[in-house]
């Protein structure tokens, strides 16, 4: 049977009591007894709320933020800090080349450096950026435009985005807990089934992994990025590939080859035939709820041989049950009609993933 604390009220007539049993008199009010009984009282309810707290403590699912930083601390985790965005760009060339250090920028006010220069091929010369700033601000949609800060002879300055991803913020207190908990409840084993998910997992900026066999000695890894505190998912640049490819290997097995990949998107598009109210802020909440249903509910399917252990959804469907529900908690929304999807949805192959689409209301 659990403790139960005792209100203030409840200490301050136990006290009342047991001066009225020492002192063998009826209880009196505005006496000096119940001014003592009063401050004892006092006294004893402000320890009851500290051992409450800590008791909160001793385990991590509880424990306030120092607490939770600790225990990271004892499992060999660390907050992690903020990551710098990489990834690819596209430029329109006559010849011409872009050099290391040159430096672009998108009309949102993001600034990148190349990283690797490259010369024209075939009327294009593409190159690897590196954000100047830190943080998930950085990341970019495929195809956003982008503008050389200085224009270089030869060069189109402006070009497009191939991938941009890896930029996160520093790693908020209640995803530390969330590793904690997922460190305690699966500990890793020196590359049994699950490890190379979780080491993944440790990368800062990884928001998903998955883990197949593929072949004796052989792991293929999945994973995708996402912006810390959200419900965003990023498809990662290939110098993201490499960076957990490092990290897992250097943690995996030594007869162990680990191969890094990012899925393949499966967009799913929805059409609404009706939303009530159909205004722009019930729209948004709808397409809130929706990414945050896709985070919690996208899994990668696995082959016909079946799922490692402790894995997602073996088949990496969605029910529609889940897809309703999500609709139906949208602030404010108080009917609709979905035309599709009307059933579970399903990525078509190994390797990829069901990602949210175009989003179409009446």
């Amino acid at each position: 049977m659990p403790f139960q604390r005792p209100s203030l009220q409840d200490l301050i007539e136990r006290a009342r009591n047991d001066f009225a049993v020492i002192l063998n008199v009826a209880p009196l009010r505005r006496s000096v007894e119940d001014v003592l009984a009063r401050v004892v009282a006092g006294a004893a309810h402000g320890l009851h709320g500290h051992i409450a707290w800590g008791a909160e403590q001793i385990l991590p699912d509880t424990a306030d933020d120092d607490f939770v930083i600790r225990w990271a601390r004892l499992l060999g985790l660390e907050l992690l800090p903020s990551q710098t965005a990489t990834g690819t760009a596209t430029f329109t060339s006559t010849g011409a080349g872009i050099g290391a250090g040159v430096q672009a920028a998108t009309a949102d006010g993001q600034e990148y450096e190349v990283r690797i220069a490259a010369g024209e091929n075939g009327g294009n010369v593409s190159v690897f950026l590196d954000a100047l700033e830190p943080g998930a601000a950085a990341n970019q949609a495929l195809g956003t435009p982008i503008t050389l800060t200085t224009p270089i002879a030869g060069v189109e300055s402006t070009g497009t985005i191939g991938t941009m991803s890896g930029g996160s913020e520093i790693e908020t207190i209640d995803e530390l807990r969330a590793r904690v908990l997922r460190t305690l409840s699966t500990p890793p084993r020196g590359g049994a089934d699950g490890d190379y998910a979780a080491w993944a997992l440790e990368v800062p900026g990884v928001a998903r992994a998955w883990e197949r066999e593929n072949g004796a000695g052989t792991i293929l890894l999945y994973f995708l990025d996402g912006v810390a505190g959200t419900s965003q998912l990023l498809f990662p640049a290939p110098a993201r590939e490499t960076e957990v490819r490092d990290y897992v290997g250097d943690r995996a097995p030594l007869n162990q080859t680990v191969t890094v990949d990012g899925p393949t998107a499966a967009p799913v598009n929805f059409t609404f035939s009706a939303l009530t109210p159909n205004t722009p802020e019930v729209q948004a909440a709808v397409r809130t709820e929706l990414e945050a249903m896709f985070f919690r509910e996208t899994a990668m399917p696995y082959p016909a041989a079946g799922p490692v252990p402790g894995a997602d959804d073996p088949d990496g469907t969605i029910p529609i049950s889940k897809i309703r529900e999500a609709i139906s908690a949208a602030a404010g929304e108080e009917d609709y009609t979905l035309t599709s999807p009307t059933a579970d949805v399903s990525p078509p192959s190994e390797g990829s993933i069901n990602v949210l689409g175009t989003i179409t209301f009446p």
